[in-house]
């Protein structure tokens, strides 16, 4: 039975599955930590997750991936949640890593979120839209560089579906929804700066958590940002992990 804490993770892992999988390669994985890595795509999407640090054993843990980082033999990023591996991110830090990202991972039943009315705005992507979809995306995280590439193979894949929020013809809000068995994630959710405060996201939510649990997916689950928990905690949604991604660089 998958926990809470998992669940929360679950969509982040899938999704570097769908990448990884495109490539014909595999994921390493043991009882602790499974790793995507691959030569051919150049994601944030790749990179180690643990599962579980037995309690004595966070130095070793954190000195081994440091070794296999510098080594070239591990993506640079690590994501853990702080529940599954408490005392781990002091010793993370002794080797040099450090927070790239904090988020909390929030999940609700699909069963229990009360559909509200669709705005006429929200749609589905097509393909040809996706260099303006992943232009708002670029621009509403504040990222330094484009990942259309990245988001070109996710659109391949048909578990991945797009949605933007128009206005006047032009996308100013984005969400991608990756469906798993028994789990909808939902990732980039960004809106210009512009156009924050209109209710867009909401609107993007409703759509696609509606979506999802039409199409019988029975838990909804995403990494909040400080700044969108509010919003995703008024549809339902409720913490129930602390996730940081380290960096080694």
């Amino acid at each position: 039975m998958k926990n809470a804490v998992f669940l929360a993770k679950e969509s982040l892992i899938n999704l570097s599955g769908k990448l990884l999988r495109q490539t014909g390669d595999a994921p390493v994985e043991s009882e602790q930590l499974i790793m995507f890595k691959t030569d051919v795509i150049s994601s944030g999407y790749c990179r180690t997750y643990i599962n579980m640090c037995p309690a004595g054993e966070e130095a070793a843990m954190a000195a081994r991936l440091a070794e296999d980082i510098r080594a070239g033999a591990r993506p640079p990023l690590v994501m853990l949640a702080e529940e599954e591996a408490p005392g781990l991110s002091a010793e993370l830090e002794k080797q040099g890593f450090t927070v790239k990202k904090r988020q909390n991972g929030m999940v609700m039943n699909a069963a229990d979120y009360e559909v509200r009315e669709m705005d006429p705005h929200v749609e589905r992507i097509t393909e040809a839209e996706l260099p303006q979809w992943s232009a708002v995306c670029t621009v509403g995280f504040n990222r330094k560089e484009d990942q259309l590439e990245t988001i070109k193979r996710f659109y391949q894949d048909p578990t991945c579906l797009f949605y933007g929020y128009r206005l006047d013809g032009q996308i100013v809000a984005t969400l991608m929804l990756s469906l798993q068995p028994g789990n909808a994630g939902i990732h980039e959710v960004a809106t210009l700066p512009e156009c924050r405060g209109r209710g867009c996201c909401r609107a993007l939510l409703n759509r696609s958590i509606a979506d999802a649990r039409d199409l019988g997916y029975p838990v909804i689950s995403l990494q909040a940002s400080v700044y969108g928990e509010p919003i995703y905690a008024s549809v339902g949604m409720e913490v129930v992990s602390h996730m940081v991604t380290y960096i080694l660089k």
